[in-house]
């Protein structure tokens, strides 16, 4: 028995139950029976201590699978600790779909260091293990560890049974024993199924039935101008906004003209993403009812004569690729330009962008949509544009300096402010329309987490607002009129179709009555009693 416990191997085995408690996320976690955590940890530890005397022994497999085991264990403690969330599928979608821009931001040096770190040291861990601890360690120490998890295992299984655990963490509770191969399993099929189903889902919505094929009619004369401008937002939560009623001046310029604006306080997303709400936005699927039908409305308004143009950020990747079918119709796609010199203010690049291509329209009938970066973690402001400070937090870790996040949060929205302030002003002397909605709002450290992809409440409802012009409201006062009184129903993306088409003047077969909120008999929406399903569909990116 001495020999049996060593010290090397207890060596061995102490240090693998500390990294296990400091870095196995599935443990010791609010609403969790202290008996599974117990057993679970205990488990983890043994089976890691059982990995490490097989890497030790056996060195050139351990060179391979350690560093490997460890950069995909850091990379989801890095989530967790940073957005107070699992990975899911649509997170490795997200990875897999990523640009530079969306990376930049986690290029710190302290990320390179740490990742630097976690290849660096798994791999001197076995080289010394195999020189200093390997004479010391026999087969029989494997056998020991494995047996120590089996035991410790047959004790995790009944008591994870008998506990009452929340059914979105049950089943990351439920791999908390087999850390960390728990995470090399599961993302390893997440990956594999991304792959498999991606291409698929993709070709399903590149696929589907035009919408104009649909009867409709467009009420406009054949000499009526009309100019339709609508901002898809990123990340813009609606009870940030001053015209929402925030206490911050967030929209000072928008407040301003409040006279022409109808603002919907209280939308709710289709989805917790932007690749999975811009489904909800622009087909005919619904919060519940979540396969379309139909490709996007665009072509009904191509179909009556409407001039269609889309801005977006740069070209560099697949991220976002439903908005690109989304978009895969539009006569004219322009893509903003990196200045040569740095402006003024952060998205003053894509309001030149908008007004050249705006100009460049030829048609009496104009729709044209534009997307950027918006409020999409991490935050960015102009030095001289910032109002709220400090704002500076860490970006490794953004819940220790919550207050310093929100005020960046805020600088954001006060650069969207402007933005769409300068965009408006090229519209005033027009018959023009503009509506903004959001993909969905972000988390500021509500219930934990950061960022987007959880279903915390200031995930769930985003921004959505229309302003008109004086032009607008004089020929169509009865549409401007029920907006208004439409202003305090709950609405969701579910509405827009509907709203979009009777803005611009279309009446289509496709339009419900209840989801028109240019009509008296426009309806509340009814969020859904689960919020799961939110999340559980993205899985069918719909």
């Amino acid at each position: 028995m001495p020999t049996l416990f060593s010290r090397p191997f207890l060596l061995v085995y102490a240090g693998s139950l500390a990294l296990s408690f400091f870095l196995n996320i599935y443990i010791f976690r609010p609403d969790e029976a202290f008996a599974v955590s117990l057993s679970g940890w205990l488990a983890s530890g043994s089976l890691l201590a059982c990995f490490f005397v097989l890497c030790c022994k056996c060195r050139w497999a351990g060179f391979v699978l350690l560093p490997l085991i460890a950069l995909v264990t850091a990379t989801v403690y890095y989530v967790f600790k940073v957005f107070g969330v699992y990975i899911d599928y649509n997170i490795i979608a997200s990875m897999m779909e990523t640009n530079t821009g969306e990376m930049s931001p986690y290029c710190t040096w302290t990320n390179v260091l740490l990742v630097a770190g976690t290849l660096i040291l798994p791999i001197a861990a076995v080289h010394y293990g195999h020189k200093y601890l390997n004479p010391h360690l026999q087969w029989k120490h494997v056998l020991c560890a494995a047996g120590m998890f089996t035991v410790f295992l047959l004790g995790f299984l009944p008591a994870l049974h008998s506990s009452r655990l929340p059914s979105e963490y049950a089943k990351y509770y439920a791999g908390s024993a087999y850390w960390p191969f728990v995470d090399l399993r599961t993302n390893y099929k997440r990956v594999k199924e991304y792959i498999k189903k991606g291409g698929r889902q993709f070709y399903e919505i590149m696929n589907l039935p035009s919408m104009a094929e649909l009867p409709s009619q467009c009420r406009l004369s054949e000499e009526d101008e009309l100019t339709i401008v609508f901002h898809q937002g990123e990340s813009v939560r609606a009870d940030h906004l001053q015209i929402n009623g925030y206490a911050r001046p967030t929209t000072p310029l928008l407040a301003q003209r409040s006279k022409n604006l109808i603002s919907f306080p209280n939308c709710h997303s289709f989805g917790l993403v932007t690749r999975v709400s811009v489904i909800g936005l622009w087909t005919d699927a619904e919060t519940l009812d979540r396969r379309p039908r139909h490709a996007s409305f665009l072509d009904v308004f191509s179909k009556h004569g409407y001039e269609t143009a889309a801005v977006l950020p740069k070209e560099e990747s697949i991220h976002d690729f439903p908005l690109e079918i989304m978009l895969s119709k539009v006569h004219k796609k322009n893509y903003v330009k990196t200045p040569s010199h740095k402006p003024e203010h952060v998205f003053e690049p894509t309001v030149r962008r908008v007004r050249q291509t705006d100009e460049g329209m030829p048609g009496k009938r104009k729709f044209l949509v534009f997307y950027d970066s918006g409020v999409h973690p991490f935050f960015r402001s102009r030095p001289a544009n910032k109002r709220f400070l400090p704002d500076d937090f860490p970006r490794e870790n953004p819940l220790k300096n919550l207050d310093a996040a929100v005020n960046a949060y805020d600088n954001n929205l006060l650069e969207i402010d402007w933005e769409i302030d300068a965009i408006l002003q090229s519209l005033e002397s027009k018959n023009a329309v503009f509506i903004h909605m959001s993909d969905h709002g972000v988390a500021l450290g509500e219930e934990g987490k950061f960022g987007q992809g959880n279903s915390t409440e200031p995930v769930k409802k985003p921004a959505f607002f229309i302003w008109m012009t004086d032009e607008y409201i004089r020929r169509n006062p009865g549409i401007f009129q029920n907006l208004k009184a439409n202003a305090s129903l709950p609405v969701s993306h579910d509405y827009l179709l509907h709203t979009i088409l009777s803005l611009g003047r279309i009446e289509s077969s496709i339009q419900k009555r209840e989801l028109d909120l240019t009509r008296e008999t426009a309806q509340p929406f009814s969020p859904p009693p689960d919020a799961a399903i939110l999340m559980k569909e993205q899985k069918n990116s719909f």
